[in-house]
């Protein structure tokens, strides 16, 4: 059966324990995001002594990927058999040249999209620029980049977010004219967080709690 509850003891309970419902500090931002896709066409292409280079440095997890995911020997093999063909069966940079392709322009998109996020905010502390002002405009514009916008949330509130939580975080150690985080990495690339300011600690009215 519905139990129902009457409004007056509603409202004596909720002034009672008022503190039970207040809403931390919150934090208002919005973020720049460098796109690692935006630097797929500007990677230049790699020589081949750069991409055998990059298979030497990183030789053990190409030879494991691909003894993962090459077929198995046939089970008519004998087992003498089978032990000399793994024996002379050596991976070779040919064997794994298009994920060692793949992978080395990958990490380049990475090093050219995290570069570009760290040189932004260091313009902004290097010259000086204002928020909203006609520098910061500009850069942005320049940038080709856009500003998202970030739904206040509370410190606690940061872990719950699809965006780095670190990135979230660094806002509350932000204010006046270091407005900017350092950047993130963050799903699909990075990010820099612009603060825009704090919504104190508020205990909502009983009406809007009232449904709870």
């Amino acid at each position: 059966p519905e139990i129902t509850v009457d409004e007056a003891e509603l409202r004596k309970y909720y002034e009672v324990n008022k503190l039970r419902y207040e809403i931390p500090e919150r934090i208002k931002a919005s973020y720049v995001f460098f796109n690692l896709e935006a630097y797929s066409e500007k990677v230049p292409e790699p020589s081949e002594t750069e991409l055998r280079e990059y298979f030497k440095s990183n030789q053990d997890d190409f030879v494991a990927d691909y003894e993962l995911n090459k077929p198995k020997p046939a089970e008519s093999i004998a087992d003498g058999e089978a032990e000399i063909l793994k024996k002379v069966d050596t991976v070779t940079f040919g064997d794994v040249r298009e994920a060692v392709t793949q992978n080395y322009l990958s990490e380049l998109e990475t090093r050219m999209a995290n570069k570009a996020a760290q040189s932004f905010a260091y313009t902004l502390y290097r010259d000086e620029i204002k928020r909203d002002s006609v520098a910061f405009n500009d850069l942005i514009k320049q940038a080709n980049l856009s500003l998202t916008e970030i739904e206040p949330y509370t410190l606690a509130g940061a872990n719950q977010r699809a965006l780095s939580s670190d990135l979230l975080k660094s806002a509350f150690k932000l204010g006046g004219n270091r407005y900017y985080s350092d950047a993130y990495a963050v799903d699909g690339g990075f990010a820099v967080l612009l603060y825009e300011g704090r919504i104190a600690p508020e205990i909502p009215e009983f009406e809007a709690i009232q449904s709870e």
